[in-house]
């Protein structure tokens, strides 16, 4: 049974307590940055000072990072950039993951989380929905890159 179909079937085993999202983007993006390198693109993240703490499963956050940061090397030409950023809300904590590569024609937007071809963006969305959260393409311009972007609950003090 896939991840995916495990997800779907109810039947995916998570770990949920409190992740501190910034060192979780930390892991993720120090395995990236050789790929990035080698590519000769900008990996830009900056740690955050501010209390990024979401409920979620640790080892979920990576793979849904490791997806959308792997797409956008994937995607963005040599000399392009990804930037990771976060928007900390009342509720929830939101990661924006941007590209200057190639982008998504509009018409094709509509079955990006569909699998087939797409299956790494459908099983990140749905990881992120198991955990209480969503994630979504933000925008995309063909020639101009994309930003897909998530969201997880955050931590109640």
């Amino acid at each position: 049974m896939t991840q995916l179909s495990q997800i779907q079937a109810g039947k995916l085993d998570l770990d949920i307590g409190e992740v501190n999202l910034s060192r979780e983007t930390e892991v993720v993006v120090a395995d990236f940055q050789l790929p990035a390198f080698e590519k000769n693109q900008t990996l830009e993240y900056e740690p955050s000072s501010q209390d990024l703490m979401v409920k979620a499963d640790p080892d979920r956050v990576r793979e849904i990072l490791m997806d959308l940061i792997s797409n956008a090397i994937k995607f963005t030409p040599t000399s392009g950039k990804i930037t990771i950023s976060y928007r900390p809300a009342q509720e929830e904590i939101i990661t924006d993951v941007k590209d200057t590569g190639v982008g998504i024609k509009e018409e094709d937007q509509k079955d990006i989380f569909a699998g087939g071809k797409h299956l790494g963006l459908a099983l990140a969305k749905a990881l992120a929905e198991v955990q209480g959260g969503r994630l979504w393409l933000e925008h995309s311009e063909p020639g101009k890159g994309s930003a897909f972007s998530f969201a997880l609950p955050r931590v109640k003090k």
